[in-house]
């Protein structure tokens, strides 16, 4: 089973960034079993009708197939990082994609933190984390495909305690002087 630090031993690191996390391989089984059972299916119409219908060039372009899953999979596992700082959570979407983006959140202006698995996801122990701030009605940052999420999630809200409790309380009614 996969552990992650606790939010003390996260925030007693002196180096930046704390952790840097990617998808879980685990998150890209269904395309890589499209992959596996494409290539099979190939191999075996290469095998049976390639000599006797069409041309065996024509089922060897069809490897395409299983190769486009494969790369999309290692696309999808490059594709996102999450970053934990000190202070927020970065996550740099995109690497490989036409949108590139790099939405940050602090760990103090998180309000609610959500947890999505499916049953595969329950199964192989990965999925989504949602946090969300005050600030958007939709979920700010999304860390989709991570392994042990409701550890992560655990994490992240010891961490948002941690800070909350060593930051002072602001009076929003006084003027700064």
């Amino acid at each position: 089973m996969s552990r992650y630090m606790t939010a003390r031993e996260l925030l007693q690191i002196s180096q930046e960034p704390l952790m840097e996390i990617k998808r879980s391989p685990r998150s890209m089984l269904g395309l890589i079993s499209c992959a596996a059972i494409s290539a099979l299916v190939v191999t075996l119409l290469f095998f049976s009708v390639s000599t006797v219908i069409m041309g065996s060039q024509f089922v060897l372009a069809l490897y395409l197939i299983p190769l486009g899953f494969a790369i999309e999979s290692l696309r999808r596992y490059h594709d996102d990082l999450y970053i934990f700082e000190r202070e927020r959570i970065i996550h740099k979407g995109g690497r490989l994609s036409l949108q590139y983006s790099v939405p940050s959140i602090r760990y103090i202006d998180i309000r609610a933190i959500t947890v999505n698995q499916s049953i595969y996801g329950r199964i192989f122990d990965y999925g989504s984390i949602e946090l969300n701030t005050a600030a958007e009605d939709t979920s700010e940052l999304v860390l989709a495909g991570v392994r042990s999420p409701i550890t992560l999630a655990r994490v992240i809200e010891d961490i948002r305690l941690e800070l909350n409790k060593n930051e002072p309380a602001r009076d929003p009614f006084r003027s700064n002087e």
